[in-house]
């Protein structure tokens, strides 16, 4: 069988084209979180330097762009934050050592489930010349309702 980019793929190797499906077609669980509520969750976000002139944290789905964090030049701007999310958010490490642009979402509600993206832009505070807002991390949270039973197979 012919496969895009004139490589073949022969029919002995089967068991290698369903693994390669497969790893295809398999969400990054390292991504999805389930929690139930009232729990708190850390959102990981890793920069690749140490010095992060803004952190945004936003809920992308099921509504657009509600922020759950925005942090500039070394101050969290509580203005820019949806209001259902005031008093439950905080920086896993106030200090960000490292570029740790985790948050920790506490009390988490069924209201909270949906995606959320982290975007960095690395650079010194008050440095004139940012780096551009770079995605770093996207989290699919899905909060339990109570009772709800969740079964995973996996073949």
């Amino acid at each position: 069988m012919k496969h895009g980019g004139g490589s073949t793929i022969h029919m002995h190797d089967h068991k290698l084209l369903a693994k390669m499906v497969l790893f295809l077609t398999t969400p990054d669980l390292n991504n999805q979180y389930s929690v139930w509520p009232g729990e708190d969750v850390t959102l990981p976000c890793q920069a690749s330097s140490g010095v992060v002139s803004l952190l945004v944290w936003r809920r992308t789905e099921p509504k657009n762009d509600k922020y759950l964090f925005h942090f500039r030049d070394g101050i969290p701007n509580e203005n820019f934050q949806e209001p259902s999310f005031r008093g439950r958010v905080e920086l896993r490490d106030p200090e960000m050592k490292n570029g740790d642009g985790s948050v920790i979402l506490r009390s988490v509600t069924a209201n909270d489930s949906g995606t959320y993206e982290c975007v960095v832009a690395e650079g010194n505070a008050g440095r004139r010349k940012r780096d551009t807002p770079k995605l770093i991390s996207t989290i699919h949270l899905d909060v339990q309702e109570l009772g709800e039973f969740v079964e995973s197979r996996f073949c």
